[in-house]
């Protein structure tokens, strides 16, 4: 399927991310990511990585917002890895950080076993908003660890590390740079990105074209569209308002809402080929409304 650059699917919708990073078969891809993540390279580069494949999906549980998609995985040490791919603004996002990483890290120790036991837990969190008022920092990926307040490079301990990438800020960057490792990745998931730099980083690069490969198998897969729109429709609805609307008895609001949302998804679907009959069914617009998109 030819898809240009306002067609493209969006790889940071959670559910296509998950599919081409999450799964068993992804390793090479993940692995290469979270080198660039972590800075890592030549004799200190993380050589394997195990998945932990999440829990099937089903339909009506991706049509709700509030589904958590993350990619899980541990690496050779013992270190456990959680990547969350985050769309949405979300209200008091440090502590939602620090609560899966904490859920993460307390999940491991079974009752009786030592704390020197409990693993170290990486937290990434790719984000389409900024989490940092750019007055305060203007780069894209920060990192975050327990350090004293006063003698900041003494850290307390290194078993937890949290990073934050902020793809607005990165979208920004004037000066992006397909060479390096973490660019690249950021490039691969910045649905503006139009399919000649795609095609230009796949060729040179073995990760990343697996990567690609993945996606396109997803993209041409009729039941994962069907998935992926779903939740497409769950953020659109939490973008929207609509629970605000009905919480506050808005009606024509709420309406509102769900017209503009269904609208959006159908110019997706339709640039994907799909059939008016199936956007019918998915979005409950008329045939001529579709027609009309």
């Amino acid at each position: 399927m030819k898809q240009n650059q306002e067609e493209r699917l969006n790889p940071l919708n959670d559910y296509m991310f998950q599919k081409c990073m999450g799964e068993k078969g992804d390793e090479e891809q993940l692995l290469d990511f979270l080198n660039a993540v972590l800075g890592y390279s030549g004799d200190y580069k993380l050589s394997s990585v195990e998945i932990l494949e999440n829990k099937t999906f089903l339909a009506d549980t991706l049509g709700k917002k509030a589904c958590i998609l993350d990619v899980r995985a541990v690496v050779a040490d013992g270190t456990k890895v959680n990547i969350e791919v985050q769309l949405n603004t979300f209200k008091d996002m440090d502590k939602r950080i620090l609560f899966y990483w904490s859920k993460e890290f307390v999940e491991t120790l079974d009752s009786g076993e030592q704390y020197r036991q409990l693993p170290k837990v990486i937290v990434i969190n790719i984000l389409d908003f900024n989490l940092i008022p750019t007055e305060k920092i203007k780069e894209y990926h920060t990192s975050f660890h327990i350090r004293e307040d006063k003698h900041t490079e003494y850290k307390l301990t290194d078993i937890l590390e949290i990073h934050c990438i902020e793809m607005l800020k990165f979208h920004q960057l004037e000066n992006k740079n397909k060479e390096n490792p973490l660019h690249k990745w950021l490039i691969m998931f910045d649905w503006r990105t139009n399919m000649e730099m795609i095609n230009e980083i796949t060729q040179k690069d073995a990760a990343a074209k697996s990567f690609q490969e993945k996606f396109n198998a997803v993209s041409r897969d009729p039941q994962e569209m069907r998935l992926y729109f779903l939740r497409e429709m769950a953020r659109l609805d939490y973008n929207s308002g609509i629970d605000d609307a009905r919480t506050e008895g808005r009606r024509e609001g709420m309406i509102e809402g769900e017209q503009k949302r269904n609208i959006e998804i159908a110019k997706k679907m339709k640039s994907q080929g799909i059939s008016v009959e199936q956007i019918n069914q998915w979005t409950g617009l008329s045939n001529k409304e579709i027609e009309k998109i």
